[in-house]
């Protein structure tokens, strides 16, 4: 045995060394369950220390770190496992608790060993992990920067357009870089936002959308900052770096690690460099987009588009102030109120919401009229418009530079939504001396053009047609800024506001520019509260009715640079103390009779007139009136007024082509009864120094051009006039109108204008010929106008010109008149839909609309539009019909009344409008105010020669007396509505007369019409509806025999009953309300397809017997009505084919709650058509209140088998209460699963 020992040793070791672990774990078990429990309690405990730091990093952004993350899962994990090993090694201890007895105990010893060991190993995980929580110095972390940070945005109104366009823009590869631009408080910043917030949809498409708010005074520094925030590298080092080293940093990061970026730039006022932030622009995975006033940004940065918000919509703006103000529950009165304050604000976003919450505690008239009012006179005073609106808007004019600042003030002496010329601006600013003439005047005026630019692109001017306006909030917030004293300026403006004197002023010395254009001055008088001296350097006065100027007022208005006084047509004089204005450099005098000076005889007045004018040094713009010769001469030998001068008006006068041709400001010229005088010699000579040949080449320039300003050009009834072959120099005309020459045959003569070398109106915009009956060609056929506007061509009366400038270039057409390019029968059709006197009003167009109206197959004659006397609308319907030229009139709607026409009238134009031959006569028919007129009687003899007449409408006041046969054998569809019949036998002889009737239609009131019983005998009618307000005073009967019949709605009160004398068995469709049931029409409706009924029976109804609806697929039954299910249960017993059924709430007659009705008793026999054929079931406003309706709903459902749709609707319910009914509903469904069940 020795020899086997060394081999049988190492088992024995092993194996007792195995059986004394074992027993060890089954000896300790107790201990290390108490270790183990209280090793698991620290660890929770500590478990919970870390997770509240976790937590509370959380809540400020920050993420846990991985270690972390990873340390607390595994503690979950143990806890979960040793606390179930704790439960099930507690349970077995108990139960056996000596160790001898589980050591000796058959069958527990392995398993008490092997819960032994599982709990030692527990409690040695347990104590690994305890300890490392207290050792973790932080457990969160800032976290990576999300792709998107979703932004707050407010609901949007009138923004959808715009957004889709932004957004379809940047989704192009192209795309780099989009500017965003609009007036200040438009919502470029709420786009944006949207923007920001639409990225979230293809977040995995960029790696960061950086958003950065930069501001009027944000430089390159602040911009790096907001974006190296938003990527997490501003670090504590962060503020010493150099603008230079941070762009290095963010341009590292964009380039290398984020190359798929957005950046969001909002309110940008100046062009910034990317590069000298440190974004990388070389790249094609970026976009930038950035928001603007200014659309010159939008080109400086070099953005691939540019997109403008614009203000809202009437319709938007009233939205959007409605969503804010619930004007639902403001009354009629309030709410237009409401509505002009919304007109107001002209679309600004920012001043609908300032203004909704000045007003969203106002709830009296009162309080909204004077808010209104204060709008309207002073906004400045409207609580929020200063801070809130005026001080956003002024941010734009504070950018300006102090020349352009003081231009666009001048915009605001204009009245409100006032377009004004660019030209005419031009020269006002010209002449208030804000742009330096030392370069000359045409630099000076290119100046001012840019100018115009520059604030058309800051938002703070609107451009239309050479024209520019302010916005209304734009213009009251730059008069908020000029009305009080400051930087040496104060305006007083006062337009449109109904003044017949000049305004109380406090202090006359403060006012430096007044405006009181369209008012109602007829003098100024010598007012002794004027100062001595005054500082007013502009002074308007247009379009009021000035007939006296006294004196002294030019004396204390020496200082006046601008005086404008046009449009006064009574003003004949100007006083001597005007020669005062020694500073005056502009003077309008356009559009006045000024002639005469009171000191002076009147042979000489008008010299001395021009003398004065020649004293004005400072004059530089001149527009005058000329209507004597010699004073004409003696203007034209003034250099220096004859160099001023914008705008020039002769009457009367022989005008010497050469030396207009001099006048070089000349920018508009009007001649009246005028001759042009010119000689061969003369022409031929100025032609050569016109044009001489360069000498660098064989062209030929312009040296000394003539007319190089000429811009709008007016020739009228100058009868000795032939040609206007001077224009060919107007190489800037715009504007030429020529009217009542009749001696003219051209305009250019082409033997004139030879060898000139230049092609005549490439800058007409505006073409307007009238009553030259010799015109034969405007020039030759080689003419073109690529500038020339379609509707802005108007030729009439000119019978031998056949050339017409559109026809040969019909490329060029103005986008604005896009409807005048469409077919002319298309035209037609689209004037056919408006009232007739507005279609006439389409003539002044121009040529081409001139004669259209009269071809408009539709007429709409409304007697309303004719309130002055009795008898004009009969005239002018009469007019109209006369020289209407259509073939065929379609339609004539004749809407008339008592006290704007007779019977008589009325029976006249029928007769004019059957002669005509009209297909569809309307009549509408109203008794004279307050007094009960007989009915208008419709003249039976106009019926037996209405032989076109297809369809007759007759409404309201009208009375049928046929008292024998007639004849339209054309009529197809007849409307009788509330009229009056003079018997039975009238409305028979009106019937059988209509041998092909398709379509009747009755209405009757409850008042009575003169018939109680309407027979309706017509073999072709196919359509009838019938209307019936009976209040069961008078028992009323119908009597139908229409075998042809396809289509019945009957609509009937009490006291009425119809009779359908035979079954008709082409009943295709049939509606039936009634109050009572009628077993005779019911029972005569048994071919129909589809029915819809609706009635009102008692309890018990005996309905008729033996019908069989075997056509009907379609039923239509109102449940508003009590006991409703009656009905209900006949129609599906007797429409064995029943395939559709539909069950509707009549809102008018609902069932109240509190009414009793009768119980449902469920049939003893299922309907066939449930059986067999219903597919469609549908219940709308089912409320599922009463328990009757459950029960029929259930009926149904139980007992149909092939039903493929099943549709619940109902109001005003909660998702859980409608999900409630839907589970119960479907619960008892017996069809296949095919079927689609639907609560809406």
């Amino acid at each position: 045995m020795n020899w086997c020992w060394p081999v049988v040793e190492p088992c024995y070791n092993y194996g007792l060394s195995y059986l004394c672990v074992k027993v060890g774990h089954i000896w300790k078990l107790k201990k290390n369950l108490v270790l183990l429990t209280s090793a698991l309690d620290k660890l929770s405990a500590e478990r919970d220390v870390v997770l509240n730091r976790v937590n509370a990093g959380e809540l400020k952004g920050e993420q846990r770190l991985a270690t972390v993350g990873t340390w607390l899962s595994q503690v979950e994990t143990i806890e979960t496992h040793t606390n179930l090993l704790i439960e099930v090694a507690s349970s077995r201890n108990a139960s056996s608790q000596d160790v001898s007895e589980r050591l000796s105990t058959y069958g527990c010893w392995f398993l008490t060993c092997d819960l032994g060991e599982e709990v030692f190993k527990k409690l040695t995980q347990v104590q690994s992990l305890s300890g490392a929580g207290q050792e973790f110095q932080e457990v969160t972390e800032q976290p990576p920067p999300p792709v998107v940070q979703v932004k707050i945005c407010p609901k949007t109104v009138g923004l959808d357009t715009t957004l889709k366009k932004t957004w379809k823009s940047l989704r192009r590869d192209e795309t780099r870089m989009l500017g965003i631009y609009g007036m200040g408080g438009v919502g470029k910043t709420t786009l944006l936002t949207l923007i920001n917030n639409k990225f979230v949809e293809v977040k995995n498409e960029y790696d960061v959308v950086v958003w950065v708010e930069s501001s009027k005074d944000a430089d390159v520094g602040k911009i790096q900052d907001a974006i190296g925030e938003r990527l997490h590298i501003c670090d504590n080092n962060w503020s010493t770096y150099s603008r230079t080293e941070k762009a290095g940093e963010i341009s590292r990061v964009l380039r290398d690690m984020k190359p798929r970026f957005v950046l969001l730039l909002d309110d940008l006022w100046e062009d910034v460099s990317l590069t000298a932030i440190g974004i990388p622009v070389l790249g094609r995975k970026y976009k930038v987009v950035f928001t603007t006033r200014s659309k010159d940004v939008c080109s400086v940065m070099g953005a691939n588009e540019d997109i403008q918000v614009q203000c809202l919509s009437e319709t938007d703006a009233w939205d959007l102030f409605d969503m804010k103000v619930k004007c639902d529950g403001l009354n009629n009165e309030i709410s237009g109120i409401a509505k002009k304050i919304v007109a107001k604000c002209c679309g600004l976003p920012l001043a609908l919401e300032v203004i909704r919450k000045t007003m969203a505690s106002k709830s009296t008239v009162i309080q909204w009229g004077r808010a209104l009012d204060t709008l309207e006179s002073y906004p400045s005073e409207m609580k929020g418009t200063e801070k809130g609106i005026f001080q956003v808007l002024k941010l734009s004019y504070d950018y300006l530079e102090t020349k352009n600042a003081k231009c666009f003030l001048y915009c605001a002496l204009f009245p409100k939504a006032y377009y004004i010329k660019q030209d005419e601006l031009v020269e006002y600013w010209i002449g208030e001396g804000f742009i330096d003439e030392k370069d000359g005047r045409g630099r000076a005026k290119d100046r001012c053009y840019e100018i115009i630019d520059n604030l058309v692109g800051a938002g703070l001017l609107l451009e239309s047609n050479k024209k520019v306006y302010m916005h209304d909030m734009i213009r009251d917030m730059a008069l908020w800024i000029v009305s009080e004293f400051r930087d040496g300026e104060r305006f007083v403006v006062r337009t449109d506001a109904g003044l017949s004197q000049l305004p109380d002023v406090t202090d006359w010395t403060t006012v430096t520019k007044m405006s009181l254009i369209n008012n109602e001055i007829k003098n100024i008088p010598d007012d002794p509260e004027f100062p001595d001296q005054t500082n007013l350097v502009t002074l308007f006065l247009q379009n009021n009715k000035l007939v006296d100027i006294v004196g002294r007022f030019f004396q204390v208005l020496s200082t006046l640079v601008v005086l404008d006084l046009s449009w006064n047509l009574q003003i004949t004089e100007l006083p001597k103390g005007i020669s005062e204005l020694v500073s005056l450099r502009l003077l309008n005098l356009s559009g006045t009779s000024i002639k005469y000076l009171p000191e002076v005889a009147a042979a000489a007045l008008d010299s001395c007139l021009l003398k004065i004018l020649e004293q004005l040094k400072g004059l530089q713009l001149l527009t005058v009136t000329v209507n004597n010769d010699s004073v004409l001469e003696e203007f034209l030998g003034s250099t220096r007024l004859a160099g001023i001068t914008h705008g020039l008006y002769l009457e009367g006068l022989k005008v010497p082509f050469a030396a207009i041709g001099e006048l070089s400001s000349l920018h508009k010229l009007e001649m009246v009864n005028c001759d042009i005088t010119e000689s061969g010699t003369e022409w031929e000579g100025k032609r050569r120094d016109q044009y001489s040949p360069s000498t660098s080449s064989s062209e030929i320039t312009q040296s000394n051009p003539w007319f190089k300003d000429l811009s709008a050009v007016v020739i009228n009834s100058c009868i000795h006039l032939k040609d206007l072959t001077w224009l060919v120099y107007a190489a800037n005309l715009e504007s030429l109108s020529v009217e009542s020459s009749p001696k003219m045959t051209e305009i250019i003569n082409k033997e004139k204008a030879a060898c000139v070398g230049v092609d005549p109106f490439q800058e007409l915009q505006v073409l307007r010929l009238h009553y030259l009956k010799e015109l034969g060609s405007i020039y030759g056929s080689q003419v073109s106008f690529p500038k020339l506007k379609l509707n802005k061509v108007d030729i009439e009366n000119c019978p031998n010109l056949h050339q017409r400038p559109f026809k040969r270039n019909r490329a060029v057409v103005n986008e604005e008149d896009r409807i005048s390019q469409l077919p002319e029968a298309l035209i037609l059709q689209i004037l056919s839909l408006l009232p007739t006197k507005d279609v006439i009003a389409t003539s002044v167009l121009s040529k081409q609309w001139q004669s259209l109206w009269k071809m408009v197959p539709i007429l709409m004659f409304d007697s309303c539009d004719h309130k002055r006397k009795l008898g004009t609308f009969s005239k002018d319907v009469c007019k109209t019909l006369h020289s209407h030229k259509a073939p065929i009139l379609q339609s004539l709607h004749l809407d008339v009344d008592f006290d704007t026409c007779t019977a008589i009238d009325i029976g006249i134009l029928l007769g004019i409008a059957f002669g005509r031959n009209v297909r569809k006569l309307l009549l509408d028919v109203y008794p004279e105010n307050n007094k009960s007129n007989r009915p208008f009687n419709f003249p039976p003899t106009l019926l037996y020669t209405f032989e076109t007449l297809e369809t007759l409408i007759l409404r309201f006041h009208a009375l049928v007396d046929v008292p024998s046969q007639i004849c339209l054998k054309s009529l197809k569809t007849l409307h009788l509505d509330y009229m009056y019949y003079e018997d039975d036998e009238s409305v028979c002889n009106l019937l059988s007369g209509c041998p092909f009737l398709e379509t009747l239609v009755v209405s009757r009131a409850a008042c009575g019409d003169g018939i109680t019983t309407f027979i309706i005998e017509v073999p072709s009618l196919q359509s009838l509806s019938i209307h019936d307000e009976n209040d069961g005073v008078d028992h009323w009967e119908y009597v139908i025999n229409a075998p042809s019949l396809k289509y019945l709605h009957i609509d009937l009160e009490k006291g009425s009953e119809v009779c359908l004398s035979e079954t008709s068995l082409e009943l295709v469709k049939a509606k039936i309300s009634c109050v009572t049931i009628n077993e005779k029409l019911l029972g005569s409706l048994t071919s129909v397809k589809m029915l819809s009924l609706l009635f009102w029976p008692p309890l018990e109804v005996k309905y008729p017997t033996g019908s069989i609806f075997y056509r009907l697929v379609y039923l239509e039954v109102y449940t508003g009505k009590p006991a409703w299910w009656n009905l209900l249960m006949f129609m599906l017993d007797t429409s064995p084919n029943l395939q559709v059924l539909k069950l509707l709430i009549d809102q008018w007659h609902k069932i109240e709650d509190h009414v009793v009705c009768e119980k449902w008793n469920q049939p003893m026999k299922v309907p066939e058509c449930l059986l067999l054929h219903l597919e469609t079931f549908v219940w709308e406003g089912y409320e599922g209140k009463r328990k009757e309706e459950k029960e029929v709903a259930k009926y149904i459902l139980r007992n149909t088998s092939r039903l493929k749709k099943v549709t619940f609707s109902k109001t005003n319910c909660s998702s859980e209460k409608r999900l409630e009914m839907l589970e119960e509903l479907a619960s008892v469904v017996k069809t296949s699963s095919s079927c689609q069940f639907e609560f809406e």
